[in-house]
C-alpha cells in the first residue's frame, strides 16, 4: 500500500517538464494509478499517502478521472485531522495547480486545519 504512495510521490518528484501533463498515455502510470484505485480502501487510511497522492497528481498534472478524484477527495476529508502542516500545503498547492475547484466538504476541512494550525502552532 505505502509502496503504492511512495511511487507516486517518486513520479512527481523526478517527472520532467517536457512529461507534465502527458502521463495519461504511458502504460506504466496508467497500471499504477490502476493499482492505486485497487489499493484505496488501504491507501486511504494514511493522511500521508493522501496528500503525497493528491501532490504528485499536482506535480505531473494528471487528471484520473471523476471517480479517482470523488475517492481521493472523500478520503482527505476523513484524514484532514491528521494531516500534517506539509499534507495541508500539498494538498492545496495540488489543487491550485490543477486549478480543480475544490468540493465544500473539502474546502472546509481544509480551512479547518489550516486554522487549527495557525492557532496552535508547535
Amino acid at each position: 500500500m505505502i509502496n503504492v504512495a511512495t511511487a507516486y510521490s517518486r513520479v512527481g518528484r523526478h517527472v520532467r517538464e517536457q512529461e507534465r501533463g502527458t502521463l495519461g498515455t504511458a502504460q506504466w502510470y496508467l497500471a499504477l494509478e490502476r493499482r492505486a484505485l485497487e489499493l484505496f480502501p488501504e491507501l486511504s487510511k494514511s493522511p500521508w499517502a493522501v496528500s503525497s497522492l493528491t501532490w504528485a497528481l499536482g506535480r505531473t498534472e494528471r487528471d484520473p478521472g471523476a471517480p479517482f478524484w470523488a475517492l481521493l477527495e472523500a478520503a482527505i476529508v476523513r484524514r484532514s485531522d491528521a494531516l500534517e502542516p506539509q499534507g495541508v500545503a500539498n494538498i492545496l498547492w495540488a489543487f491550485a495547480t490543477l486549478e480543480r475547484p475544490m468540493p465544500a466538504p473539502l474546502r472546509s476541512a481544509m480551512v479547518g486545519r489550516c486554522r487549527l494550525t495557525i492557532s496552535n502552532p508547535r
